[in-house]
């Protein structure tokens, strides 16, 4: 909701916003279930630094 807010402000003064999405497969390795969505989030986060990423993965 928080991400929600801020979109929603930015395109209110006319900013331009831009938005990535993927649904990638779920998968297994290992006997292991793996979620694909989890690891790009967080390659993501760790990657851009985004400012309004409070919560950091670090």
């Amino acid at each position: 909701m928080r991400i929600g807010a801020l979109i929603g402000e930015a395109l209110a003064l006319g900013q331009t916003v831009g938005l990535l999405t993927m649904e990638p497969p779920h998968g297994i390795w290992n006997g292991l279930p793996i979620h694909t969505a989890a690891g790009v989030e967080l390659g993501l986060i760790q990657t851009y630094s985004l400012d309004w990423n409070i919560r950091s993965a670090g």
